[in-house]
């Protein structure tokens, strides 16, 4: 360690080295005494530059020291930060629309026992009483939006139950107006 002594001595080496003038007379307090020495004597001291390099090798190994604890506790800082941001901005739904797979979809309702008897293709995509609610089928010409809206109103008069639909190319007319109902 470095003690008070090597901090006395650290003043006078570099007082010598940054003097000007080497024949200047540098005043060196020690053991309660004062000894003039001249900045060249000082420079060229062996026990003096013996103490400085021992005080540097100090400083070396305690700046690498810090460094690598600092560089850890910054390492660890920065992976609980991380951790916390990405948990943060993961995604998580809160409500709504998920997408996902047939085969997800049926296991889903069915194992929240909500799964409805209409099936589509053989596969239950929907959950009970959807015809209630909203439902939006999307997609363009050819993708299959008549033949899941047939399917749904057959389904419906099997159930003996009746739906309303506004027609406006008269496409389910023919099949399912019933004048009688």
């Amino acid at each position: 360690s470095i003690d008070a002594e090597t901090i006395a001595s650290l003043k006078y080496y570099f007082q010598a080295k940054w003097s000007l003038n080497t024949n200047n007379t540098i005043i060196v307090h020690a053991n309660g005494a004062d000894f003039p020495y001249t900045a060249q004597q000082l420079r060229e001291s062996p026990t003096l530059n013996a103490i400085v390099d021992r005080a540097w090798i100090i400083l070396q190994f305690s700046f690498a020291f810090a460094f690598i604890i600092v560089t850890g506790v910054m390492t660890l800082i920065m992976r609980y930060f991380r951790k916390k941001g990405e948990e943060q901005t993961a995604d998580c739904l809160v409500r709504g629309t998920r997408i996902a797979t047939p085969d997800a979809l049926a296991a889903q309702l069915k194992k929240d026992k909500n799964i409805s008897t209409f099936s589509l293709d053989g596969l239950h995509l929907l959950p009970n009483n959807f015809e209630v609610r909203h439902i939006y089928m999307g997609g363009s010409t050819g993708t299959g939006k008549t033949v899941m809206i047939r399917k749904l109103l057959r389904w419906i008069r099997d159930r003996g139950d009746k739906a309303v639909i506004y027609d406006k190319g008269c496409t389910f007319v023919s099949r399912f107006y019933n004048p009688a109902t």
